[in-house]
């Protein structure tokens, strides 16, 4: 007969553990095939569960084996500052999922401070480029954007607006990563930490549009340095409600994707027959979301704001955008990390600054999957 080993873990921490995940008592129960009462007994050092169902537990956990050992809960580093606006008694709280791609968000961050201190890279100060609420955005913009708008002009589709718009955000130093998230949860968030280099995540359950917003909202708050949990809707109307700074980053990302300049020579420029085919033809042009372009000539004043209800509530009715696709193993290991921590991770690999195995742990691939990363990063 087999011997079921009793685990002497510190109860608390079972309890952390569970609790940081907002996963309910009766669902560990179920998971570890135990009843509620008797579960409860571990997490009040009652009873000790036995090694097997600990392995269960911290997989559910997703936290390693050795944690429910420490003498005291572990110290984690905050969330970040909830953003979101909802309206007044909806349920703010984040799922299982949400908290998990926080958490994962900030573990690649602490993988990339790691390797860029060993590797000898200097990291981007959060005080770098910052921006002042009050200076003008249109000001601002000018100042920091960095992309032609020529290049950006010639952009075949929203997926490609998408790949150049995160490439160029990498390029400033900021790490990107696409985790699945509920989508009418977390649009995106931004991870601003002393001596980390920035990070924006956005949901890859979004549509392409969706998540180009979202990465220039995001990239709003890096540069206020201000990091924070968002659902950045791409309009809103004049409610109280909205933070300032919300309100802020919503207009930054506007006025960054689609110029002033630019809107209102192409605006002159197309001659149209009603006000919707402008903004389809605009949305085409900018690669962007007919919202987006709605909300910015409503900024430069082409429209009024009684038009611009009317239109919003007609776009809502017309438009259903689609998330992404499955994609490939491979390339969905690069797109969730982003090519700027995967080049890393190779690049330390390779110098011998970190071991293969250690790569493979950060990629979550086995060896025989490494060739072909490497070469789909390039491709």
């Amino acid at each position: 007969m087999a011997v079921s080993y009793k685990a002497p873990i510190n109860p608390e921490v079972l309890r952390w553990a569970r609790e940081s995940l907002a996963i309910d008592l009766r669902r560990a129960a179920k998971t570890a095939t135990v009843l509620p009462e008797r579960y409860e007994k571990w997490e009040f050092g009652e009873e000790l569960p036995t090694i097997s169902k600990l392995r269960i537990l911290a997989n559910l956990y997703k936290r390693p084996l050795p944690v429910f050992f420490m003498p005291q809960v572990p110290m984690e580093p905050p969330a970040p500052k909830d953003f979101r606006t909802f309206q007044s008694g909806q349920d703010r709280s984040l799922t299982t999922e949400s908290k998990l791609a926080i958490r994962k968000a900030m573990w690649y961050q602490s993988v990339a401070r790691d390797l860029m201190n060993e590797m000898g890279y200097s990291i981007k100060s959060s005080k770098e480029d910052t921006i002042d609420i009050n200076e003008p955005i249109e000001e601002t913009v000018k100042r920091l954007r960095r992309m032609e708008i020529e290049t950006q002009l010639t952009w075949k589709d929203n997926w490609e607006a998408l790949k150049s718009w995160r490439q160029y955000l990498e390029n400033e130093g900021i790490f990107v990563f696409q985790i699945a998230m509920p989508k009418d949860e977390i649009r995106g968030f931004s991870l601003i930490r002393e001596n980390y280099p920035p990070v924006i995540v956005i949901n890859s359950k979004d549509s392409p549009n969706g998540r180009i917003f979202t990465l220039f909202h995001e990239y709003g708050h890096c540069l206020l340095n201000k990091g924070g949990i968002c659902i950045p809707e791409e309009i809103e109307f004049r409610d109280k409600k909205v933070n300032e700074t919300e309100r802020y980053c919503n207009e930054f990302a506007g006025t960054f994707l689609v110029p002033t300049e630019y809107l209102n020579k192409l605006s002159v420029e197309f001659h149209y027959s009603d006000i919707f085919e402008l903004i389809d033809h605009l949305s085409k042009k900018f690669t962007v979301s007919k919202f987006v372009i709605l909300r910015r000539l409503y900024s430069i004043q082409k429209i009024d704001y009684s038009s611009y209800q009317n239109i919003y509530h007609k776009l809502i009715e017309q438009i259903k955008e689609s998330g992404g696709s499955g994609g490939n193993f491979y390339r969905n290991k690069i797109i969730e990390r982003g090519k700027k921590l995967v080049s890393l991770v190779i690049e330390a690999e390779s110098g011998k600054a970190i071991t293969t195995s250690r790569a493979l742990e950060i990629l979550d691939i086995k060896l025989k999957h490494y060739d072909r990363i490497i070469g789909m990063l390039y491709e």
